[in-house]
């Protein structure tokens, strides 16, 4: 016997739309959208009913969320300017250059010092004879 070909309803396309825009992988969608026998269906039949409500979920909640964006930065949120300019007007914080060096810009010396076990102990018991 065939199995029933599947025919998608208004409630579905909308949840479809919905789990779309909410960035929810096709693979977890499937598990809320039920055949007629109340089963879930499969990615490929997903992809193929509602191709519509799965690009026009992301271009839906996209264009939301770039529309509250854009007003906060008019208003002049300035974490949204400056998201916006870096994303969308190419701009880009460009890293300051550090140069170290010695004295009279010469090479940096480094010093190493030798501790003795016999200089710790004098400084070990000259501090427990202060405290």
């Amino acid at each position: 016997m065939a199995r029933p070909s599947f025919n998608a309803n208004n409630d579905q396309r909308k949840l479809v739309e919905q789990l779309a825009a909410f960035g929810i992988p096709q693979e977890d969608m499937v598990m809320l959208v039920l055949d007629a026998n109340e089963k879930p269906i499969s990615v490929p039949t997903l992809r193929k009913h509602f191709r519509k409500e799965l690009t026009e979920g992301l271009v839906k909640a996209n264009t939301a969320v770039a529309q509250a964006l854009f007003k906060k930065a008019k208003a002049g949120n300035v974490a949204s300017i400056i998201f916006w300019l870096k994303t969308r007007g190419g701009w880009r914080e460009t890293p300051q250059a550090v140069e170290l060096t010695g004295k009279d810009g010469g090479q940096i010396e480094s010093r190493t010092t030798v501790v003795t076990q016999d200089a710790v102990k004098a400084v070990m018991q000259k501090l427990e004879s202060e405290y």
